[in-house]
């Protein structure tokens, strides 16, 4: 009586307001969720703000410090190639050039060049067997080889003199001299200037005689490592025409006209503006350095000078940089998102289960009702043929055959119904009590039909038969299966139209045999073809014309195709019939 009471209850009016009560049980919490984090983003972000500025700040002050490490680095590398004597010569110019530590060096204190007396003499010796070279009747360039093939050996190139000017620089500059005099600038002259000037004929030579020989011949350097000497050079001399200018020493830096110095107490690595430039770029490439002076069009997260003495320049980090902290606002946005997400599944899940159950509430009350109503029809039939038989008035105007004709239609019409409700009720239970065996696909066909026939007779319609030849047996029971294509013929009689039109086809399939149950009538949409193999639901187009039925027959077909390892569809058009087809497996 409870389950009852209940089953009337939420298929009634009174379930309604159950769906406002969900839906604000569902939203409140949404709305709660999506408040918190609105006003929690806003904390993060006027939070994150201020640690992607802190953020920020820090990046361009350890961009800063990146430059100062990195001039130490160079200056330590490049004391490696200062030697023991402390003196500045030619050669510490090109190995700083050639490894690229710096445009130019300069050292602060160096040590008193001292040439010992026996390597004097040989270097004055050197001299002299040069100025023979030259005073004797040879042609220029024979006596250009003669020259050079004095300085073939290393040790002669170290040759100094008292005054540390060094003998094999000498001796090239008289070699130059004696084939410029009679060929001009010929391409031997161009290669050796190249060189003595890029370091390849190594030479210990003051700086003092390199820069007359960079004043002499400086201009005829040809190869890029010879001309960035050559720029050093004249770095170098800038450098101290500015010297007395230097404002300001920072962390070692200073500035001296257009040219960035670094120094220690030893030495001091001179830069152009430009290799700046070009050194900061390998640093960090979230962070541009710039003139101050110059304008870009670029977006920045932020921007400003560096330190004295270099403030000539701007430091910017790129925009889009964004610190690690910013990913707690996506996890805030996860978070809330998967809430929300969960709130409205678990939501729209209560929904979809009070539905189910309200609709297996009304689907049952409509089968009590319906069941009640097909009961009573053949009931309500026998008893009054019965009493009109009993009626001793009437028992003249009686005819008893026709009346027992019609109680035994009723009967069988009850007896109907009720095996329909045994096979849903097996159903139920998921049992099968039938065996199952190789059979004539035929006799299944034709005992649907006498059944069928005998059960409907006076009925107004058509019933034809198309049964293949040779049709093979397969694998099922006569009884049941006549059961299931019995209930797709009495289907196409409900809703076959005025006048059914009815084919009954067996024919070979790829999968089994195949029973069709063709008819012409209304059609069933595309829609309702998937649900009318459920249990008790019937066709809307023809609820409002019911033809009998509780809605069982398709579901007992689907269940008994089912324990039969087969399977049953429907192709159908809405104004062209339907066609259903059971496919049993061969034997």
């Amino acid at each position: 009586m409870l389950k009852s009471s209940n089953s009337r209850f939420l298929s009634g009016h009174k379930f309604s307001w159950l769906y406002p009560l969900i839906v604000t049980a569902i939203a409140l919490p949404a709305v709660c969720v999506v408040w918190f984090l609105r006003e929690a983003l806003k904390s993060e972000e006027e939070a994150v703000n201020s640690l992607i500025d802190e953020a920020q700040e820090r990046a361009l002050q350890d961009f800063e410090k990146s430059i100062i490490n990195l001039f130490a680095q160079r200056l330590e590398e490049t004391k490696k190639s200062l030697n023991s004597e402390r003196v500045y010569n030619v050669r510490l110019l090109n190995e700083v050039i050639a490894k690229d530590l710096a445009d130019a060096v300069w050292v602060l204190v160096p040590g008193e060049l001292v040439t010992p007396r026996d390597r004097e003499f040989e270097g004055r010796a050197l001299l002299e067997r040069a100025r023979g070279v030259r005073r004797a009747t040879l042609g220029a360039k024979e006596k250009f080889t003669q020259l050079m093939n004095l300085l073939e050996d290393s040790e002669v190139r170290k040759l100094r003199l008292k005054s540390g000017r060094n003998a094999a620089l000498m001796v090239c500059v008289m070699a130059f001299e004696e084939i410029d005099s009679e060929n001009g600038i010929t391409s031997d002259i161009l290669a050796l200037v190249d060189s003595v000037l890029d370091g390849t004929i190594r030479m210990d030579v003051p700086y003092n005689q390199y820069s007359y020989f960079y004043d002499k011949y400086g201009d005829l350097a040809t190869s890029e490592l010879a001309k960035k000497n050559v720029e050093a050079m004249s770095l170098l001399r800038r450098w101290q025409e500015n010297a007395a200018n230097v404002e300001q020493v920072e962390n070692g830096v200073f500035t001296s006209g257009d040219i960035v110095c670094y120094k220690d107490d030893e030495l001091i690595l001179l830069y152009k503006e430009s290799s700046i430039l070009e050194m900061a770029g390998k640093l960090d490439e979230r962070i541009e350095l710039s003139f101050s002076k110059d304008e870009s069009a670029k977006e920045y997260a932020r921007k400003r000078v560096m330190f004295v003495p270099l403030e000539r320049f701007t430091i910017a980090i790129l925009d889009g940089f964004a610190p690690e902290t910013a990913n707690r606002t996506r996890l805030f946005l996860f978070i809330g998102g998967l809430v929300l997400v969960l709130s409205i599944v678990s939501g729209s899940a209560v929904l979809l289960l009070i539905r189910k159950q309200r609709d297996a509430a009304q689907l049952k009350n409509d089968l009590v009702a319906t069941v009640t109503h097909e009961l009573k029809t053949p009931v309500a039939s026998i008893r009054l043929l019965v009493d009109t038989m009993l009626d001793e008035s009437r028992k003249g105007f009686v005819d008893t055959g026709e009346y027992l004709e019609l109680i035994d239609k009723e009967n069988k019409r009850l007896g109907y119904l009720i095996d329909n409700f045994l096979s849903y009720s097996r159903m139920e239970r998921n049992k099968s009590s039938f065996d199952i065996g190789p059979i004539d696909a035929v006799e299944v066909a034709q005992s649907a039909k006498e059944i069928f026939t005998e059960r409907f007779k006076g009925k107004r319609y058509s019933l034809a038969t198309d049964f293949s030849d040779d049709l093979p047996d397969a694998l099922g029971n006569v009884e049941i299966l006549s059961t299931a294509v019995g209930n797709l013929l009495e289907n196409a009689l409900k809703y076959g139209g005025k006048e059914p039109e009815i084919t009954l086809r067996v024919t070979n399939g790829d999968n089994g045999v195949e029973f069709s149950v063709i008819d012409k009538g209304a059609g069933i949409p595309r829609s309702e073809q998937k649900k009318i193999f459920r249990k008790f639901y019937q066709s809307k187009r023809r609820l409002s014309d019911h033809s009998g039925g509780v809605g069982l027959g398709l579901s007992i077909v689907s269940f008994i195709v089912s324990k039969h390892g087969g399977s049953v569809g429907v192709q159908s058009e809405v104004g062209e019939g339907s066609c259903f087809t059971i496919t049993i497996p061969y034997a």
